[in-house]
Formats: C-alpha cells, sequence, structure tokens
C-alpha cells in the first residue's frame, strides 16, 4: 500500500512540474512574440492611458 501512495505523490510531482514548464515557455514566448511586434510598446502605453471621457457623456 505505501508503494502506491509514493507512486501517486511522484505522478503529481511529475504533472506539476511539466505545467510549470510548459508556463514558463508559454510566458517566455508571450514576451518574445510582444518584442518583436512593433505595435505592442504603442498597444501597452494607449492601454495605460486613461478612457477617453467622450463615449461616457450622454
Amino acid at each position: 500500500m505505501g508503494f502506491s501512495k509514493l507512486f501517486v505523490v511522484l505522478q503529481v510531482l511529475l504533472i506539476s512540474i511539466i505545467l510549470l514548464a510548459f508556463q514558463v515557455a508559454a510566458r517566455e514566448l508571450v514576451e518574445t512574440s510582444s518584442a518583436l511586434n512593433p505595435y505592442h510598446k504603442m498597444d501597452r502605453e494607449l492601454s495605460n492611458k486613461p478612457d477617453n471621457p467622450w463615449p461616457h457623456n450622454p
């Protein structure tokens, strides 16, 4: 019984390590693709600005 418990623990550890590796790879992929995109900086600057008050006016 102890062996199967150890096997389950090792399996969960392996799955979590694989998911973490995928997460890190996806984050690096997003950073490199946004660095290659010339419009990314402009989009980020525009998103940091406050919203235009004109659409909120009646």
